[in-house]
């Protein structure tokens, strides 16, 4: 039988999913407004309007939103981690995959 190795950039996703996204979902300890899961539509309609932004352009424009910037990093986590943004070392940006 011959394994096949998955590239890395897929391995690091299915890990990266795995750890991360385990973090504040709705349970007994946090209601659904003050999990992650709340705040990933919060991202994505303000990246679906312009398709390209910096992280420090598109935090400033969701600050309000969000208690603090590891509540906004642990939400691009999970939309990274779930197939829904890029990342593009070259430029900088987050892209929108959608």
């Amino acid at each position: 039988m011959v394994h096949q190795v998955k590239p890395a950039k897929q391995s690091y996703r299915i890990l990266f999913r795995v750890v991360r996204c385990s973090m504040k979902f709705p349970n007994k300890l946090y209601t659904y407004n003050e999990s992650i899961i709340s705040k990933l539509p919060i991202i994505m309609n303000v990246i679906e309007n312009d398709k390209d932004f910096s992280l420090s352009d598109l935090y400033s424009s969701v600050i309000s939103k969000f208690q603090n910037i590891t509540e906004f990093l642990d939400a691009l986590d999970c939309l990274y981690a779930l197939g829904k943004i890029e990342y593009s070392f070259d430029s900088r940006r987050v892209n929108n995959v959608i």
